[in-house]
């Protein structure tokens, strides 16, 4: 249903911006309605795949650190050519960013449907969208002085394709209050209304700030036979408590042993006692700074190879020059998406654990160099004191050697070094 839709929408809009493209009036008109009606069966395909995965089971929020505020004005601020009749938008927004740990497309329905209703059925008076949050929560409020909702039917609002009225009154799909009470509950939220036919609607969204399941309950998910022993060990270092819960989670989930502290001073006294096989780590710490963390670790022989992490809202150039100048693998800056730092994570961890194995190796097939290498020169000394004691060629003192080494059942080398050792063949060679 996308691929005819793009096929539809993408060369109409192709007509209008094309340069030099000058289309009657009438011709112009026509093929912005058609982009409009485009747009509208967009969103309800949308919304029906949206119904779907919830029918599914596959609602599933995906994750990230967003500012709430600052999505939530760009929603909004969509709706500001459809006030300019009798319609007033009042929006109350925090003057700092309030983040919450929240799937951004989800955020996004949740508010466009709301607002959506709000100015649809508010044909004059007002439209009220205010956001607020505490520690623990955050609250978006959709206030309308709009048609209503007869109190008999509030109940059924939040089914799916439930649509307000009868016959010519009723509008829209019925799907978008679903969505919206579906991707709420999806994210351990609440969505209530109060509403009085005639003076309007008031609809309340209530989400925790950093919400999904314990580490407990992820990792009582995974594998039965995958012990604590047999998962990667990951320290996480942050200050914020919240972040940090979240984090821990997030990679439990994943399949990682977490440790989770909130300064570098705890983590050196953790990293000398349990060395992780990587680190995630914020820079604004208190005490040492995560900058001066990572010089630390890379001045010890045994981290210097630590795969480590840099999360910071310090997202400027600088920054992520001096994160990789003190010894950074990687450099992530707040708000991050959670699914692109678990691959990053997981991309630094796979390719540690090959350089781990080739350095193995390699130091394996030196050490049989080194040996190897040894013995030769141990054989070839004691070849030139035969050679040298019984006036004999090379060949042949090599010859005496190896028939020593029968008659006494002895390794050559062995022979060899006693050779070297004792300036003369056993007796039982000579």
């Amino acid at each position: 249903m996308r691929a005819p839709l793009t096929m539809l929408l993408t060369p109409l809009q192709d007509i209008l911006d094309e340069p030099g493209m000058v289309l009657p009036a009438a011709a112009r008109d026509t093929v912005q309605t058609s982009i409009r009606a485009g747009d509208r069966l967009q969103r309800v395909v949308d919304a029906l795949l949206d119904t779907s995965r919830a029918e599914s089971g596959a609602l599933i929020p995906d994750r990230e650190d967003i500012d709430l505020a600052s999505v939530t004005a760009d929603v909004v601020e969509g709706y500001r050519p459809a006030t300019k009749g009798g319609l007033d938008l009042r929006v109350d927004m925090p003057t700092e960013p309030l983040r919450a740990y929240v799937d951004r497309a989800m955020w996004t329905t949740i508010v466009t449907n709301l607002v959506n209703n709000a100015v649809k059925f508010t044909p004059e008076g007002e439209v009220a969208i205010s956001l607020s949050g505490d520690d623990a929560e955050v609250v978006l409020a959709v206030a309308d002085t709009g048609v209503g909702i007869p109190q008999d039917e509030q109940a059924q609002i939040f089914e799916r394709f439930h649509r307000v009225g009868d016959g010519d009154q009723q509008s829209g799909s019925g799907i978008g209050l679903a969505l919206v009470a579906e991707m709420t509950a999806a994210h351990d939220g609440s969505v209530d209304v109060a509403s009085e036919p005639s003076k309007g609607s008031l609809f309340v969204v209530r989400l925790p700030r950093f919400s999904g399941p314990s580490p407990e309950a992820n990792l009582a998910e995974g594998p039965e036979d995958e012990s604590a022993q047999d998962r990667r060990r990951l320290l996480i270092i942050e200050d914020e408590p919240d972040l940090r819960s979240y984090l821990t989670r997030l990679f439990s989930k994943d399949g990682y042993a977490v440790e989770a502290v909130g300064d570098a001073e705890t983590a050196l006294t953790s990293l000398d006692s349990n060395a992780p096989d990587l680190v995630i780590t914020d820079v604004m710490l208190p005490g040492q700074s995560g900058f001066d963390l990572l010089v630390t670790l890379r001045q010890d022989d045994r981290m210097a190879r630590l795969p480590v992490v840099v999360l910071t809202a310090r997202a400027d150039a600088e920054s992520a020059v001096q994160a990789f100048a003190a010894g950074a693998d990687d450099f992530v800056a707040k708000p991050f998406n959670s699914v692109e730092l678990l691959a990053r994570v997981r991309a630094h961890d796979q390719m540690n654990q090959l350089r781990d194995l080739a350095i193995g190796e390699f130091e394996t097939t030196v050490g049989q160099l080194r040996r190897a290498l040894q013995t030769n020169r141990t054989i070839g000394t004691a070849v030139g004191m035969v050679m040298t004691q019984f006036g004999l060629d090379q060949q042949r003192a090599f010859q005496v050697l190896v028939r020593s080494s029968q008659q006494g059942n002895r390794k050559l080398n062995d022979i060899a070094a006693e050779v070297v050792r004792t300036g003369s063949l056993p007796e039982s060679s000579s």
